[in-house]
């Protein structure tokens, strides 16, 4: 089982989501397959790496990279559409909903989420890979997420 995983109480292949992560605005985009380098890097790196319970570990680690990105991005799409809701209330209160809407979303999406990935992680039966397939979808799903709040943030 890997045993480096922490360093100073931050996961040690946080850099490259990072990396992924400030690919994005360069790519213009979703970075073509950088979702997951870093847990291929931790399961490559560290001993007993590809065993489940590596790989669960490396997978969370990098999803709880991403849900680092998640949730700023999302307090930022909330302040930016806070501002837009404050410009349309007095120029045009009938396109004041963008914070609400928002809030609906990200709650709707977290449902979606969790629905998703526990209707994988099911599907594997009493299977240990169910385990592996279920931090994946999270981290993937929550990944992509944080990109997508970026995105909507800027265009707003």
């Amino acid at each position: 089982m890997p045993t480096a995983l922490l360093a100073e109480g931050t996961w040690i292949y946080a850099d490259t989501v990072n990396a992924c992560y400030e690919g994005v605005d360069q790519a213009g985009g979703l970075p073509e397959g950088c979702i997951g380098e870093a847990a291929e890097l931790c399961m490559e790196s560290e001993a007993g790496g590809y065993s489940t319970s590596g790989m669960v570990l490396c997978l969370a680690g990098e999803h709880d990279s991403w849900d680092v990105f998640l949730n700023a991005e999302y307090q930022s799409a909330r302040d930016a559409a806070a501002r837009r809701d404050e410009y349309y209330s007095t120029t045009d209160p009938n396109f004041a909903g963008s914070a609400e809407s928002l809030i609906a979303a990200q709650r709707a999406w977290i449902t979606f989420r969790d629905a998703n990935c526990t209707m994988k992680y099911d599907a594997w039966g009493n299977g240990s890979i169910r385990r592996v397939i279920g931090v994946d979808c999270q981290m993937q799903m929550t990944a992509e997420r944080a990109i997508e709040l970026r995105q909507y943030r800027q265009q707003n």
